[in-house]
């Protein structure tokens, strides 16, 4: 990593889950793993939940990908999916994008002022984000007592219904977010309270990052599938994390994630 590097950034929020955007096709990194572990402290950096490093795309209008605290890299990022949106749209005047991911091409489209909704796509299979027996696309299990439903929205995520989650169980829920025996590459943990048969509550534990951030995207879809299949939900969920409401609507064929996005603010780093 160079020492004089000067790396442009810009800096981007959707429900306050906040992102460091650098755009790869003019600012190519040859290790962006390695950055993102530098620039996503909050103590000796810019700080960020995630960092969202841009690309040339074969099949879509740009690759997105999503970098983590620790190095490694997501599927898909809803929240920051909506913010790249965003970004087109206030630097490009480019109001609908598709973006390539790991998870597949999601379809963004601007709703409204600062308003997005990405195609997520439908619930996909587990795959080898979990081991041993189980439905390919749902596992019902048990851990410290926890009744959890894991399913995979692009991400993979551990749904754990509470009756309230004004105080979680970090601790346990850590536990299982590292439970790497269970979940090979960690997973993403949400815990949700039922306000009505359209509404819950969430707050989530999200893997790579390992400690709580104020909204996932990916988790909200999860979290109003379980919601829907399991718990009595309707189709359309509004969700209500720490950082602000998201809606999500449920499809056979399809998931939306609605929500706004907004930018924060874009500087230079001399690395």
């Amino acid at each position: 990593m160079s020492k004089e590097k000067i790396l442009k950034f810009y800096k981007f929020e959707g429900a306050l889950n906040d992102f460091i955007v650098i755009d790869g096709r003019f600012n190519k990194l040859e290790n962006p793993e390695e950055y993102a572990k530098l620039l996503l402290d909050r103590h000796a950096s810019i700080g960020g939940d995630s960092l969202l490093y841009l690309e040339e795309s074969d099949v879509a209008d740009i690759k997105m990908r999503v970098l983590e605290k620790d190095g490694s890299e997501s599927q898909m990022c809803g929240n920051g999916a909506r913010c790249i949106g965003l970004y087109f749209e206030r630097f490009y005047g480019i109001g609908n994008i598709t973006i390539e991911t790991l998870a597949g091409v999601k379809k963004v489209k601007k709703v409204s002022e600062n308003r997005f909704v990405v195609s997520m796509g439908p619930m996909q299979k587990l795959r080898n984000f979990v081991n041993g027996p189980r439905n390919e696309y749902e596992l019902i299990h048990e851990l410290f007592s926890f009744k959890i439903f894991v399913v995979n929205s692009s991400e993979p995520h551990a749904v754990i219904p509470l009756k309230s989650i004004k105080r979680i169980p970090k601790e346990k829920g850590l536990k299982i977010s590292k439970n790497f025996k269970l979940f090979p590459y960690g997973i993403n943990v949400d815990f949700i309270e039922i306000l009505n048969e359209e509404t819950i509550k969430i707050r989530t534990i999200e893997r790579g990052v390992y400690e709580e951030t104020l909204a996932c995207g990916t988790g909200a879809v999860a979290s109003a599938y379980v919601f829907n299949k399991f718990l009595g939900g309707k189709d359309i969920v509004h969700v209500k994390a720490l950082g602000g409401e998201l809606k999500v609507e449920l499809g056979k064929n399809e998931n939306y994630l609605e929500g706004e996005a907004h930018y924060v603010f874009k500087g230079d780093i001399e690395l």
